[in-house]
């Protein structure tokens, strides 16, 4: 009988330590939102699938290359300073959750 009820004891035990480890395991995923669940089953269906496909290379490379560049067109390939003032200034708005349309 002393034996029977020891056995009961560590059966509990050992089915309330699972319970708190389950249960902690939970917690610790309480903070995930689905946004982050999304994200990383995309990136894991493009894992599969680029394990399923192999990664390919190509035996050659298309280039082109320009003769000269005028300095006209030079200022359509580059931002300027004040361009990306502006762009770090609106990103910082946004981050802070204000309306860039607010401050125009």
């Amino acid at each position: 009988m002393n034996a029977s009820s020891s056995s009961r004891r560590s059966i509990k035990k050992s089915r309330a330590a699972k319970r708190n480890s389950i249960q902690s395991l939970r917690d610790s995923f309480s903070s995930v939102n689905n946004k982050s669940i999304r994200d990383l089953s995309t990136a894991l269906d493009v894992k599969s699938e680029l394990s399923r496909n192999g990664v390919r290379f190509a035996d050659a490379v298309d280039t082109k290359e320009i003769a000269k560049v005028r300095k006209s067109v030079i200022d359509d390939l580059f931002y300027s300073d004040e361009d990306l003032s502006e762009f770090r200034h609106l990103a910082w708005l946004e981050e802070c959750g204000l309306d860039p349309a607010d401050f125009d």
